[in-house]
């Protein structure tokens, strides 16, 4: 389902619907110019065109249809005409797709290994910095691997550290000139700052009791996560400072995904519920509830 606001309303209405997944989606992941949505489910990855007629894109063949995508990032580069989307799934591949031709609806595969040994893929995003872009991702057994990808060749390694305790769930590059990465633990809610050259751990923050998922503002000064417990908070970056809770009473303590919305002055969340919960990011009034599905 598409919720897009109109010119003048805060409120968000149902646009339209997209028919592609037999199943759960597991993530999605909008292009930065709003044209093309990747959504990855427990069969297959579907790329879809959202600026005209939501006509769906020609994808390469999935691997393994039954590996699950568990999370996608568009990697944009200002000077490239053409989009390029890197998927993690399950069983620990990560595949890079890049648009044949600016406007195409073809995209081809460019990359596509198993890393590690295999487990699941939690988190990727990437970083792009004069005329270098790196790719990071996190896997459940507790790695923490970054490359330097070449639009015209393979992955790079830069450096593949495992963290001693922490499983990760989500992470970010800091966009500073080092390039460090910031990396949430799910059960022990630690932020870990680790450096952009080697990985070695530099700081680390506490915003407990366990992150379900996380998303930092553009200005990196702020990070919201689910808290598992009762709902959604808003905390300071540098040093993990709960400033705001949203409460939704969540039924199942399943790890729910939250985000900023216009321009940092929303909360947006999913839930247990088939609802989509949308807050006031200072206040932390709840503004509207979105129907999305009869259940969670």
């Amino acid at each position: 389902m598409l919720f897009l606001s109109t010119n003048g309303c805060k409120e968000y209405r149902l646009e339209g619907r997209l028919i592609g997944h037999k199943n759960a989606i597991n993530c999605l992941a909008v292009s930065r110019n709003g044209n093309m949505l990747a959504s990855g489910g427990k069969w297959n990855i579907q790329n879809v065109i959202l600026h005209t007629h939501l006509t769906p894109c020609q994808t390469p063949a999935i691997q393994n249809p039954a590996d699950p995508v568990t999370c996608a990032c568009w990697i944009t580069r200002q000077e490239a005409t053409r989009e390029t989307l890197c998927y993690g799934t399950g069983l620990g591949f990560i595949s890079i797709w890049q648009q044949q031709g600016e406007d195409s609806k073809d995209f081809h595969a460019k990359v596509s290994r198993r890393i590690g040994t295999g487990k699941e893929i939690m988190c990727l995003t990437y970083n792009h910095t004069g005329d270098e872009t790196r790719i990071a991702s996190v896997t459940r057994n507790r790695w923490v691997q970054v490359w330097a990808f070449d639009s015209k060749g393979p992955l790079i390694p830069i450096f593949s550290v495992e963290l001693s305790t922490t499983i990760p769930c989500t992470v970010q590059f800091k966009r500073t000139a080092s390039r460090n990465l910031l990396v949430f633990g799910m059960y022990d809610s630690e932020i870990h700052t680790l450096r952009g050259s080697d990985g070695t751990i530099v700081g680390t923050n506490k915003a407990g009791p366990m992150i379900g998922h996380a998303a930092v503002d553009a200005p990196q000064t702020l990070f919201l996560i689910d808290n598992v417990v009762n709902g959604f908070s808003l905390h300071r970056l540098e040093d993990g400072a709960c400033i705001c809770t949203y409460n939704t009473n969540p039924v199942k303590t399943f790890p729910k995904q939250v985000v900023f919305g216009d321009r940092a002055t929303l909360v947006v969340g999913g839930s247990d519920t088939g609802t989509i919960q949308i807050f006031d990011k200072n206040d932390g009034a709840l503004k509207q509830v979105l129907q999305h599905a009869d259940r969670g």
